[in-house]
């Protein structure tokens, strides 16, 4: 029998006889290793005699095999530097309304769409894997704050931007990954919220814009606290990014199913702070919402007693106090806080067309001194909102009550006096009452 060896050369030996023979030789070596080859220990022992038997040229050609189906190269478009990846997390429940919108608005600027679903028996879930988006279930727990927290744990991105289904990237995603490149923050986006604004005590309402400037791009780790209107609990600065949101949420056909769901949770969380300015503001807008006016103005004025000068609610909340006062006829008070608080809110289109509008409820219930008081003091008011103008980065500022809001409102008193257009020239002048405007 002949001993392994090299194959002879073709020049001793025909070809059928050369194959016979590297046959035969193949398999006596297979034999030798067949046991070695029994265990993942044995393949590592016998994988050195093995590739030593290999020519250079051999081993070259596996090594390409290797990369090119074994061990693929890596995307190099995908591969990105630590701390850079960006993931949306979301948790939704039946929105299949607008999950859709919600998703192709973020997929061009984010690594990965993250949903988690708390229940929903629409089609929410099927739609938003349609859309590119990794969905995940998880039971309500009856906290928001959960929720959160879970899809945060299940991005597991260096960077994170919470978006809610009903709301949209309008501007600025392409500026979100630049963003991110400076560290140990928290991004601030402001999002547009689509409202019917009420002008006064008769319930007229016409459409608006609120705007709120809301921590929402998180990095890695930070976390979130309260069962509803849940905040991100850190000690990071927060600063505004040039990302802007649209939101439908807060229009009545939406609002519907959102009617009531609030206040179990806010009096848990009041129960755990009692106190707390910010539940007692969110209770307030709760009863606000159920036009509950009186119960609004003793949460807000619960609030307003503890609250900070630097919330970044206390806009919002002052403007709510002055309305919900108005609607429950309380022009006193609502007078006497416009008082102390003007040189506050002097930069707030917001505070002088709530005190327009309150003047204006006041010269219905006080005709006698209507048109000597009440009205030249409204006057005043909305010609202050077009001094100053729209303010966009005033939070809970709403668009249109330093220009178009104020100016309708103008026209429509200078048409039932019979002034016209020369009535916005009224607005200059100096309050009657010694509310110095």
């Amino acid at each position: 029998m002949p001993q392994d060896g090299p194959c002879p050369p073709l020049a001793h030996t025909t070809q059928c006889h050369a194959a016979s023979w590297h046959r035969r030789v193949c398999a006596r070596r297979a034999a030798r290793h067949r046991t070695a080859l029994r265990s993942p220990v044995g393949y590592a022992a016998a994988l050195p005699p093995l590739v030593n038997q290999l020519t250079v040229a051999k081993r070259a050609k596996i090594v390409d095999v290797l990369e090119d189906f074994v061990l693929p190269k890596p995307n190099k478009s995908r591969v990105r530097k630590q701390g850079s990846s960006l993931a949306v997390a979301m948790i939704v429940r039946n929105e299949a309304r607008c999950i859709t919108r919600c998703l192709e608005s973020v997929r061009p600027w984010v690594d990965t769409m993250v949903v988690l679903d708390t229940g929903s028996t629409d089609e929410t879930k099927e739609l938003a894997r349609n859309a590119g988006a990794l969905v995940h279930e998880m039971a309500w727990t009856g906290s928001f704050s959960e929720a959160r927290n879970r899809s945060l744990e299940l991005a597991d991105a260096d960077w994170n931007l919470i978006v809610d289904a009903d709301e949209w990237i309008q501007s600025g995603g392409d500026t979100l990954r630049r963003w991110c490149q400076t560290p140990n923050r928290l991004g601030s986006v402001c999002v547009h919220s689509s409202c019917m604004m009420s002008r006064g005590r008769d319930g007229e309402k016409v459409p608006s814009e609120t705007l709120n400037w809301i921590t929402r791009v998180l990095p890695r780790g930070a976390r979130f606290e309260r069962r509803v209107h849940e905040q991100v609990a850190s000690d990071l600065i927060r600063t505004r990014t040039e990302v802007h949101l649209g939101h439908d949420g807060y229009l009545d056909a939406q609002m519907v199913n959102k009617k009531g769901r609030n206040r179990k949770l806010l009096l848990l969380d009041l129960k755990d702070r009692p106190g707390d300015p910010y539940i007692l503001y969110q209770l307030g807008k709760e009863a606000e919402s159920r036009q509950d006016y009186r119960k609004a103005c003793r949460f807000y004025q619960q609030s307003l007693a503890t609250s900070h000068d630097r919330a970044n609610w206390k806009h919002s909340l002052v403007i709510r106090y002055l309305f919900c006062l108005g609607q429950c006829g309380q022009f006193d008070t609502a007078f006497a806080y416009i008082q102390q608080n003007m040189q506050r809110w002097e930069h707030s289109p917001d505070f002088f067309y709530m005190v327009g509008n309150l003047a204006l409820d006041q010269a219905k219930a006080d005709q006698v001194n209507a048109l000597s008081e009440w009205i030249p003091l409204a006057v005043t008011a909305w010609g202050r909102c077009l001094e100053i103008g729209d303010q966009p980065s005033l939070e809970g500022s709403v668009d249109g009550v330093g220009s178009y809001l104020a100016e309708t409102n103008l026209d429509a008193i200078g048409s039932a006096l019979g002034v016209g257009g020369n009535f916005r020239a009224m607005s200059r002048r100096s309050d009657p009452i010694g509310i110095a405007l």
